[in-house]
């Protein structure tokens, strides 16, 4: 084999060693290019995941800010009476619409296009269950404007019953979101 090498000459065996050389940095170059192109999709990725894990976070925060608004302007009753403690403009109450308002909002901004299957049932069980809290807490509020005693016990009733079951379907569903997202 030695011999065969010593008979090539030397310009013809230094241009097929530096055409392997070119080949070899051709080939290094090219498997670069791939894995920029993958690790720009994996950085995508985890961007967009963190993005969502932020959402999904947010709305835990959001939840127990909505439920202690709710509670705050309950207990006004007591001293405001119904009709001045549920009034949008009373602090307690309207910290509790700014509170449904911004989560509406943060339920908007979940890009839900980057839920999986299960993701997207617990998202809407949220959707769902908020929507339900919402209703009863019109119904709780229409209660305590009558200021009387029957009715504002009929309303803490609603707040403490069917209400309460639509927050902790919120905060189960909020919670499992959570973990699977963070998965």
């Amino acid at each position: 084999m030695l011999m065969v090498v010593r008979m090539v000459r030397l310009r013809t065996r230094l241009l097929a060693g530096f055409g392997a050389i070119g080949l070899l940095m051709v080939g290094m170059v090219l498997i670069s290019a791939q894995q920029t192109a993958a690790q720009r999709q994996v950085t995508v990725e985890v961007g967009r995941l963190q993005v969502l894990t932020r959402d999904v976070m947010e709305l835990k925060f959001r939840d127990a800010d909505v439920s202690g608004w709710q509670v705050a302007y309950a207990w006004d009753v007591a001293y405001l009476g119904g009709s001045a403690a549920t009034a949008d403009d009373a602090a307690n109450r309207k910290g509790f619409l700014d509170s449904t308002r911004a989560l509406a909002d943060e339920l908007a901004a979940v890009h839900a296009t980057s839920l999986s299957g299960q993701e997207r049932v617990l998202f809407d069980q949220i959707r769902q269950s908020f929507a339900a809290f919402l209703d009863y807490d019109q119904q709780v509020v229409a209660l305590f404007r009558q200021n009387t005693p029957g009715a504002v016990t009929q309303a803490n009733a609603l707040i403490i019953g069917p209400g309460y079951e639509a927050y902790f379907k919120i905060l189960d569903a909020t919670n499992k979101l959570i973990v699977s997202v963070e998965r």
